[in-house]
């Protein structure tokens, strides 16, 4: 999957002042997702613990040297008691309803597994389908302290993530050959946290295990950038 980076400005839940005064303040938010390994990952953790900003920077070495992989920078900006949302998602349609299978209405007594081998059975027909949507979000709303040296975050970060196809067979024709459906499987990484965030803040939020990998780890990192707007 290819990093992608996502602006959001989407913005609500705005209070009633800020239609009449501008909010003095606008919050600034990058979510970076980052694969990488196991032993990566713990040193990655174990700095965090101590030096959030100097566990970005490693971070940021782990890419440069390709020993980690970017899946996602989200960032958003936004006012003062604000929400922003931003997101990049895939689409999936896979079949849930399908025709049943047309079949001889009359068989002979001798060679069935003959006209079953004659027969122009193709698979199932879909007749109805679910979307689903892999891919990576990311919901911030912030409030500002009055000097502006740190927010209140309400912050959800989600990666839907796409990790290979299933077989369900549901048949199998006389000549051996089986007849199947390939179903998507997802692996969802989330986190929906409520914290306070210094000005220029960066901070590891999100640890997760990968279940197509083995000893593979995806983090979920924040940085916050507070700037006086005015009034």
């Amino acid at each position: 999957m290819m990093p992608f980076l996502a602006l959001g400005i989407y913005t609500v839940h705005a209070d009633e002042d800020s239609k009449v005064q501008p909010a003095q303040w606008s919050i600034f938010a990058e979510c970076r997702m980052v694969v990488l390994a196991q032993k990566q990952a713990i040193q990655v953790i174990n700095q965090a613990d101590s030096n959030g900003a100097e566990a970005w920077d490693q971070v940021d070495q782990l890419l440069t040297s390709g020993k980690a992989h970017l899946i996602a920078d989200l960032v958003t900006l936004q006012r003062d008691g604000q929400q922003a949302v931003t997101d990049n998602k895939a689409s999936i349609c896979t079949p849930v309803e399908f025709a049943p299978l047309r079949f001889p209405k009359r068989l002979p007594k001798e060679q069935i597994a003959e006209v079953f081998r004659s027969w122009p059975v193709l698979g199932a027909t879909p007749t109805a389908f679910e979307k689903m949507e892999p891919g990576e979000t990311m919901s911030l709303e912030a409030v500002v302290s009055k000097n502006g040296q740190w927010a209140d975050l309400l912050l959800t970060a989600r990666d839907e993530r796409l990790t290979g196809f299933s077989n369900l067979d549901y048949g199998e024709l006389p000549d051996g050959t089986r007849l199947g459906l390939k179903y998507p499987n997802l692996q969802s990484l989330e986190d929906h946290i409520s914290i306070r965030v210094r000005n220029g803040e960066k901070i590891l939020f999100g640890v997760h295990k990968l279940s197509d990998a083995e000893k593979t780890f995806e983090l979920f990192l924040l940085r916050l950038t507070i700037t006086h707007t005015g009034g």
